[in-house]
């Protein structure tokens, strides 16, 4: 089974300034989800008003690491490559739950803790690594990595963190269970107006985890200082998500 132990990444660059709804992201994970604890690892310390916050929640351990700097012979240039590097070697350490901090919690996961190792469907071709449930030492681990120097590209994208993993899930079905992208993934990397700006009626009932797509969103959640957003955007799917689930501690 997989722990109940979630895992964040942030500070992968210098002079990172850490967000209200990267804050959330914690948050949410601890009201939904009680996990036994929340672990955030960083390299280069983030700040801000809400990075303060963070330290002040029990349940959160701060751990500084080593810069992941190379797959294999090749150098990482993109911080969210060097994420990708570190949630692989933690989840292979601890097991548990990761999380990108661009997540909001909306239901409890107990169900999917059942597994030995699992990802949520991005689309045709592509398994998304922004939420992952493992044990430790889980096989598909292993598997993920080793070709994973020979598929990277420094300068692309998703070749190794997101089609990789599809392709070694395609090999080797038992070693991984593959969930829907409705309950993580929806809406997509392009919809990010329906997260953030759209009318939404109702959350869809089938959303566990709303990953809303970090790069593709700033220009919104640059905007979102604080839970007064929420107030006077609650027509929105993240408005509703933040007024009906962190309001406890916000």
């Amino acid at each position: 089974m997989v722990p109940n132990i979630c895992h964040f990444i942030a500070g992968m660059s210098p002079d990172e300034e850490f967000k209200f709804v990267y804050y959330v992201a914690a948050v949410s994970a601890i009201k939904i989800n009680k996990p036994k604890r929340v672990n955030y690892f960083y390299s280069f310390e983030p700040h801000g008003r809400w990075w303060e916050e963070l330290k002040k929640i029990k349940e959160v351990e701060l751990h500084q690491v080593p810069l992941p700097t190379h797959f294999g012979e090749k150098k990482i240039i993109h911080p969210q490559h060097r994420a990708d590097n570190l949630r692989m070697e933690i989840l292979k350490e601890y097991g548990g739950v990761y999380l990108d901090f661009d997540t909001i919690c909306v239901k409890p996961y107990a169900r999917m803790l059942k597994y030995k190792f699992a990802m949520g469907v991005e689309s045709e071709g592509a398994l998304c690594n922004a939420v992952i449930f493992s044990e430790p030492k889980a096989e598909f681990l292993d598997l993920w990595s080793e070709p994973y120097a020979e598929t990277f590209k420094p300068d692309g994208w998703g070749e190794a963190g997101v089609e990789l993993p599809f392709e070694v899930a395609k090999q080797n079905p038992s070693k991984i269970t593959l969930l829907r992208p409705e309950l993580f993934y929806r809406p997509m990397w392009n919809e990010t107006h329906k997260i953030f700006s759209d009318l939404c009626s109702v959350v869809p009932k089938d959303l566990y985890i709303l990953h809303f797509w970090n790069k593709y969103s700033k220009d919104y959640t640059d905007d979102i200082k604080g839970f007064d957003w929420a107030k006077k955007n609650q027509h929105t799917l993240y408005g509703k998500l933040l007024l009906k689930f962190c309001q406890f501690s916000l």
